[in-house]
Formats: C-alpha cells, sequence, structure tokens
C-alpha cells in the first residue's frame, strides 16, 4: 500500500510521539505499506516544527528516513 502524507501529517508524526499516527509509522518500519511524500511537503513540516516544536526536529529527522521523495 503507498500512502502519500502531506505537511500536516508529517507535522503531527513528528510533534506528537504519542499519537495516533505513530501506528502507521509502525506499518512503514515492517514494510507493511510505503510512505511517500512531495519535497514541499517535507520543507514545509521541516519549517513548522522549527518554529513551533524545535525539540521535535530530531524526531522529524528520524520519521524522514521512512519517506520516499516523490
Amino acid at each position: 500500500m503507498l500512502l502519500f502524507l502531506d505537511a500536516n501529517v508529517i507535522f503531527a508524526a513528528a510533534a506528537t510521539p504519542k499519537g495516533r499516527i505513530q501506528a502507521l509509522l509502525q506499518f512503514a518500519a515492517k514494510r507493511t505499506c510505503e510512505l511517500v511524500s512531495s519535497r514541499y511537503a517535507i520543507d514545509e513540516a521541516q519549517r513548522n516544527i522549527a518554529v513551533k516544536f524545535p525539540e521535535a526536529a530530531e524526531r522529524l529527522e528520524r520519521l524522514l528516513g521512512l519517506i520516499e521523495v516523490v
């Protein structure tokens, strides 16, 4: 299954480490699904994390390892 993540989903995954989106990330880590996004969405998520939750920047970078840029 191929899932496209927009900036809001990427932001939420990084900002809320105990949120429901984490289940999706576990599926992706197990290769049950493939996560894709655009460079634009990733850039937007990075900007918003830097401003609103800078402490989540490292978590976001780990998350980006699961996302293929298309």
